[in-house]
Order: C-alpha cells, then structure tokens, then sequence
C-alpha cells in the first residue's frame, strides 16, 4: 500500500498549491495511511479562523481525498 506524507504537500505546494490528478490518485490509493495528513491539512488554525491560507486548494483536495477514501 501507498503512503501518504509531507512529501505530497509539497508537492503539491511546488505545483501552486494544487495536486495533480496523480497525487491526487496517490493519497486515495494511500487509504487510511493518508487520513491523518488529511486531517492535519484540515485542522490548520488559519483554516479554522477563515485566514486565507497557503496553498489554499489544499483543503479542499484533502476533503476530496477523504470523500472518495471515504474515512
């Protein structure tokens, strides 16, 4: 099974902040290995206080990671 760490984020940070659909496709495959960075993307204190965040597509590619692991 994939894993899912650090390194994706950036990544993605690397592409402007948006996963390709290989990354994408990568922490799906992960499963619940990639929960808990999902989870860690989504409990950024910027994110919960409504602050523009960097990379701000991230969030949302991780809520969509978890819709489709389906965690």
């Amino acid at each position: 099974m994939a894993s899912v760490g650090w390194e994706w984020i950036a990544k993605c940070r690397m592409l402007g902040g948006t996963p390709t659909r290989e990354l994408f496709d990568e922490a799906v495959a992960a499963g619940r290995e990639a929960v808990p960075l999902m989870v860690d993307v989504l409990s950024r204190r910027e994110l919960r206080e409504g602050r523009v965040v960097d990379g701000a597509p991230l969030p949302v590619h991780a809520m969509r990671v978890l819709g489709e692991i389906g965690d």
